[in-house]
């Protein structure tokens, strides 16, 4: 018998998660959030306080570039157009994520995170949004 109140998932509770079409976890959402955020916030902790106002991170992941039609070119324009980001600095970020496997778009706060990171999945960029680190903080974010 599996109880509900557990804290930590069992081994067979872990087997059977539910994953989204983004790659969140839709079966433990914090209270206050959607599946939505799930699928941005990655290994979201569920006992970590989360203001709107909190900063957060916007990673731009490979994955993105494994699916088809999906180009360098195509992800410099959605970032250009989504976050208002100068196409060098775009340039360099989507070749970075695409070689490195990763890059960090910027910090902005947790909800205006959360709306950017949904517009750039809507146009298929694999992205996570994750708390504030050191770092960030380019002059082109309002």
């Amino acid at each position: 018998p599996t109880s509900m109140s557990t804290a930590v998932p069992t081994r067979e509770e872990r087997k059977t998660r539910r994953i989204n079409k983004q790659g969140g976890d839709t079966s433990r959402v914090p209270a206050g959030s959607t599946p939505l955020d799930s699928s941005l916030e990655y290994l979201i902790d569920p006992n970590a306080p989360r203001g709107d106002n909190d900063p957060f991170h916007i990673l731009l992941l490979r994955e993105t570039f494994a699916q088809p039609k999906i180009t360098v070119s195509y992800v410099v324009g959605q970032l250009v157009y989504t976050l208002s980001m100068p196409e060098k600095e775009a340039n360099l970020h989507a070749t970075f994520a695409e070689g490195q496997g990763m890059s960090c778009l910027g910090t902005w706060k947790r909800k205006e995170c959360l709306e950017l990171g949904k517009k750039l999945q809507d146009r298929d960029i694999v992205c996570r949004v994750v708390p504030e680190a050191e770092g960030g903080g380019r002059q082109w974010q309002g």
